[in-house]
């Protein structure tokens, strides 16, 4: 009797919430709880009163994007950098993040390391985000179709590089996966994973629940448990309130994300990126990215091994990840690592998610010479960049008069921390 009791008392004993991915034990928790919908209520309470004032007056409406038509009649807008079609060595196909969209594509990036390095570089937005149309039956094997489609439309080559950042990073997976004989190489910064892959261990599980905000765990259950209530949640909370979300970002962030959320620079064009992404208004397309990286892939990282005997892509594969990321944690590449081996983690010490791919111009050079090694007339760009004063170096898009007036205040000891102390040392986990 006495086990009786003890096993039902095991069965009814709460687990803890970062074990979650289990679903057995927790549908019947979400499976018609009123629970959960309260508590996207009460998290998206502060948020339905409409968005914050922006001190940038980011306005998109005259934004008019470059767009290519698919085989299939839907149109994908897209924005381009570097080097033309004709001179390009090195063409790179980028894959934006979360709330993003196009405009973001390689933050800050150099135009004359782009041209050091005859590099074109091709941002486009993924269905139904920014000024691409949706697709209503999107996976990652259409997605990386539709990579193809665009390579071809532009001219990039028989094989070109993808640049997965943060929430592009999944669909980066997915074009190893549908597309290896297409791609050259594969570069991801801080790329999130699936939080519910099979092959995590209890540790890793834990750790990537762990450092989730009470908003995002809402939304990643929804995705997987409930996905047809995303949409409205997201609808709720996120639509057209892009200065609310970065507060909240920035609330979180390290201490150098921190510093470069509060320059004008990279804050202006995170919240015009930001806003174009949302221009819809519609939160379904923002929504359906998020189901596909919590439901199941279809595939495990694990199949992306290449062996003697598999065609699977068997070029580069390179991951950053700083140590300091609050949004998307370590353990996700370090899981990455696990399952194939042969990539290249390169782990960056005291980085948070933004600090080192965005506005970091010596960052920038090190990422272009671990991918494609050094090239002649480097070493002049560095010194000519080096000698700079920070107020020298221009934005990659104009800013308003607003902003570059408030960039003029900006203290030459804050500038000199976000463009000087990111230039650290990237080390290679050989783990």
């Amino acid at each position: 009797m006495a086990s009786t009791e003890q096993d039902l008392q095991a069965e009814v004993a709460p687990r803890p919430i970062i074990n979650d991915r289990k679903p057995i034990t927790l549908m019947p928790y979400f499976a018609g709880s009123v629970g959960v919908l309260l508590l996207c209520v009460f998290l998206t309470a502060d948020l339905k009163s409409g968005d914050e004032p922006s001190k940038y007056n980011v306005d998109i409406s005259g934004i008019v994007a470059n767009k290519i038509q698919l085989p299939d009649g839907r149109h994908i807008a897209y924005e381009e950098r570097g080097v033309s079609r004709d001179v390009a060595k090195r063409n790179i196909l980028v894959l934006h993040g979360f709330l993003s969209c196009r405009l973001a594509g390689i933050p800050g990036v150099s135009d004359r390391l782009l041209e050091k390095y005859a590099a074109r570089v091709v941002a486009f937005d993924r269905p139904g985000i920014g000024q691409s149309d949706p697709h209503r039956k999107q996976t990652f094997n259409t997605i990386a179709q539709d990579m193809a489609d665009i390579a071809d439309a532009l001219g990039m080559g028989e094989k070109f590089w993808v640049l997965g950042y943060s929430g592009g990073g999944p669909y980066t997976w997915g074009a190893l996966r549908y597309i290896p004989h297409r791609l050259a190489g594969v570069a991801m910064f801080a790329p999130m994973g699936n939080p519910y892959a099979k092959n995590f261990t209890e540790e890793e599980s834990t750790a990537i629940w762990k450092e989730m905000n009470g908003a995002r765990r809402v939304m990643f259950r929804l995705a997987h448990y409930l996905p047809s209530l995303l949409p409205a949640y997201m609808q709720t909370g996120l639509m057209g309130k892009p200065v609310t979300v970065i507060k909240l970002v920035t609330k979180a962030a390290s201490p150098k994300d921190f510093a470069l959320l509060e320059t004008d620079r990279f804050g202006w064009g995170l919240e015009r990126s930001m806003r174009e992404s949302m221009r819809s208004g519609d939160a379904k397309p923002h929504a359906q990215g998020v189901i596909l990286h919590c439901q199941d892939w279809g595939f495990e990282l694990a199949d992306l091994r290449p062996t003697k005997d598999s065609p699977v892509f068997s070029g580069p594969i390179h991951i950053f990840h700083g140590t300091e990321d609050s949004l998307v944690p370590l353990v996700m590449s370090q899981f990455a690592k696990r399952m194939i081996p042969e990539l290249h983690l390169h782990i960056l010490e005291g980085h948070g998610h933004f600090s080192w791919f965005c506005y970091c111009d010596s960052c920038h050079w090190e990422f272009f010479r671990t991918l494609f090694g050094d090239v002649e007339g480097l070493d002049e760009l560095e010194l000519e960049q080096t000698s700079a004063t920070p107020s020298d170096v221009a934005p990659t898009t104009p800013a308003p008069k607003e902003v570059t007036q408030m960039q003029a205040a900006v203290s030459s000891e804050a500038d000199a921390n976000t463009l000087e102390e990111r230039n650290v040392v990237i080390s290679d986990d050989e783990l």
